[in-house]
């Protein structure tokens, strides 16, 4: 929160309006800063998020899942921009025990961009998984977004400069270093007939730009994209479902990853009763 706050405070003079998605015991750790009013907000949190029991694994107890700002633009109204952190893969300790949490995660925002039907979209994010990955098939085909790094960048490919995560030159994945980075941020739209069209992207705030600093922003490089609206859109793509893409795949990949996190959670609620329970029993003699 008190980093919020600082950013906000800074940004103030160019992004004068913004909001903190509250949520969990640790915070989602999302926001959005905007330069136009922001008229709505709302957040959505994950019901496959993670474990309780795995202290040091935050994403349960961050509280993870989307947030909306609907931003009110004085020529073309609201336009809704949706922000997340999908759960994270924990290097190689536990990739494929919360892949299904990442699959969940991404067929429920899909869906809930689905039921907003925005005319003008933006979904921006760290998803924690590579393009071609289900998750991001799930983002793209079935919520009808688009990839503004492929569509716009100065290669249109994937290449070092479009790397987020792991770069070889940021000194905090020295220790997760995968050959020449990962790319799993995302800024994605809505192209059609909502009259979005990306015109510029770029991969961005990796060093700061100090005099003699080897500092580096954070283990993520930002990406950047600008829009600007059409007059003339084309017809939207078809949607398709995404409990539909395909279906089996997705349930096998899902297994009983949500019948685990029940049991967890169950579990979790026992051992607070329990706690509570020795505690007041231990106040009399």
């Amino acid at each position: 929160r008190e980093d919020f706050e600082l950013i906000s405070q800074t940004a103030a003079s160019v992004l004068p309006y913004s909001h903190y998605f509250h949520s969990g015991i640790l915070g989602s750790g999302l926001c959005v800063l905007s330069r136009y009013p922001i008229i709505e907000s709302t957040f959505q949190a994950f019901r496959l998020n993670g474990s309780p029991f795995r202290v040091f694994h935050g994403d349960w107890h961050a509280g993870k899942g989307l947030g909306m700002a609907k931003i009110n633009h004085p020529n073309y109204g609201p336009i809704h921009v949706f922000t997340t952190h999908l759960h994270a893969s924990y290097g190689s300790s536990a990739p494929s025990q919360y892949f299904p949490h990442r699959l969940s995660q991404a067929v429920q925002i899909s869906h809930f961009i689905r039921l907003c039907q925005p005319k003008f979209v933006l979904l921006c994010g760290d998803f924690n998984a590579p393009p071609k990955s289900e998750i991001y098939e799930i983002l793209t085909e079935g919520a009808g977004l688009t990839d503004a790094w492929l569509e716009c960048s100065p290669t249109g490919t994937e290449c070092l400069e479009g790397m987020t995560c792991d770069r070889p030159e940021n000194p905090f994945s020295a220790l997760k270093r995968k050959n020449e980075g990962v790319r799993i941020d995302f800024v994605f739209y809505g192209k059609g007939e909502s009259g979005l069209e990306c015109v510029r992207a770029e991969v961005t705030m990796g060093k700061i730009t100090k005099e003699n600093s080897d500092l580096f922003y954070s283990d993520h490089h930002a990406v950047f994209a600008e829009f600007q609206f059409k007059t003339n859109g084309r017809k939207r793509p078809a949607k398709r479902d995404p409990f539909g893409f395909p279906a089996k795949k997705l349930a096998d990949a899902l297994g009983g990853a949500e019948k685990r996190s029940r049991q967890q959670m169950l579990a979790f609620y026992f051992f607070i009763a329990l706690w509570l329970t020795l505690t007041i029993v231990s106040w009399f003699p």
